[in-house]
């Protein structure tokens, strides 16, 4: 059996980068953001994702319907925030913001990356598909 790319999810967070003075100076907080993200899951007939940001990470929940023996990863496929499917229905991916390809827009104050879900498919399929999706916030 190969493996392939089924799909590719961009992952998006919002934080607040706080500056306080009872820190060292040029020390910062990292704080959630008030509002709620929106978005924050996709679903399939046999997958079913779930984003949570926290201060310091992405926190990625990911079900499938069957036991799933393929490879799940956020940036690049040969980074070390990977999953190798074990044949269970449930894995959480913990997703460093500042290490696996996250990426910040300080104008926006948002971190993304991606995540890559790849199915074992039999030798024989060709097919291959490959879909994007996008989770927003709309914080302000």
């Amino acid at each position: 059996m190969s493996i392939r790319p089924v799909l590719l999810l961009l992952l998006a967070c919002s934080i607040t980068v706080c500056t306080s003075g009872a820190l060292a100076p040029g020390r910062e907080v990292l704080r959630a953001p008030t509002k709620q993200v929106i978005k924050n899951y996709f679903a399939t007939d046999r997958t079913r994702v779930s984003l949570t940001c926290e201060p310091e990470r992405f926190l990625v929940q990911i079900n499938f319907t069957q036991p799933f023996r393929g490879v799940v990863h956020a940036g690049h496929k040969k980074g070390k925030c990977k999953i190798r499917g074990d044949g269970s229905r449930a894995y959480t991916l913990r997703v460093p913001l500042n290490d696996c390809s996250s990426t910040h827009n300080d104008a926006t104050g948002s971190f993304t990356n991606s995540l890559t879900i790849r199915l074992p498919t039999p030798l024989h399929s060709s097919s291959e598909g490959r879909t994007k999706y996008k989770t927003t916030s709309l914080l302000s």
